[in-house]
């Protein structure tokens, strides 16, 4: 049972390691035009969005570029829940 508490205690140790390592990337990394926005996203979704489908195909309206560039940040954004 020593063990298997050990074992619990370091991977407990090791997402909270993994998790602040994520806020100091997260942080650091982000331009201020990003974190507001990224901040504006939250709120938005938080209580001020209507219809998420309709506000999917709103985005998905766009140039092709433009398209592929809200793509692959929701791929990214996918890979950090796989992540978590």
């Amino acid at each position: 049972m020593a063990k298997f508490d050990s074992f619990k205690q370091r991977e407990k140790k090791k997402n909270i390691q993994h998790q602040n390592s994520l806020e100091m990337e997260y942080n650091n990394q982000l331009s201020e035009n990003d974190k507001r926005f990224a901040d504006e996203f939250s709120n938005y979704v938080n209580g001020k969005m209507a219809s998420p489908r309709k506000m999917g195909k709103a985005l998905a309206d766009d140039h092709r570029y433009l398209v592929n560039e809200k793509a692959k940040l929701m791929f990214y954004f996918m890979e950090q829940l796989a992540e978590n």
